[in-house]
């Protein structure tokens, strides 16, 4: 399958280094790597990976996560939008009623930075997939 990673910081690029290994075909967008969105276009899942760096306040800045999705938008993605930055409760509904036509979806990931790629492999006993399409968390 072609999947699209955007973000290769270190849930990204667990993400990407695990879903080459199970042998698909990873596309990747980053703006530290001079990369554009349209490299991740023709995908059938797209995983955002996008830092959510904390506030004063204490909640999640999703501005660049709010950015990315726009940016799909804009584009035309027909495919998944799975959501893996961290972000706070209501943010996948809020995006969902913003941009109609796209498949959102909230794929929180659970891993630890020293050991991120094993994680993503191999310790998924739990896989938590926030949609209510049957068809998105199928193919998923």
């Amino acid at each position: 399958m072609d999947v699209g990673v955007i973000g290769v910081g270190v849930v990204g690029g667990a993400v990407c280094e695990g879903l080459r290994r199970l042998g698909h075909n990873v596309k990747v967008h980053d703006i530290k790597l001079n990369t554009k969105i349209q490299e991740v276009l023709d995908t059938e899942i797209c995983f955002v990976c996008v830092p959510t760096p904390s506030r004063q306040d204490g909640d999640c800045n999703i501005d660049i996560v709010e950015s990315v999705v726009n940016s799909l938008n804009n584009n035309n993605y027909s495919g998944i939008i799975a959501l893996k930055s961290t972000i706070t409760p209501g943010t996948t509904n809020r995006l969902a009623e913003r941009y109609p036509d796209l498949e959102l979806c909230f794929v929180p990931e659970f891993l630890r930075e020293r050991c991120a790629t094993e994680d993503f492999i191999y310790n998924h006993d739990l896989c938590v997939i926030g949609t209510d399409n049957l068809d998105t968390y199928n193919k998923l």
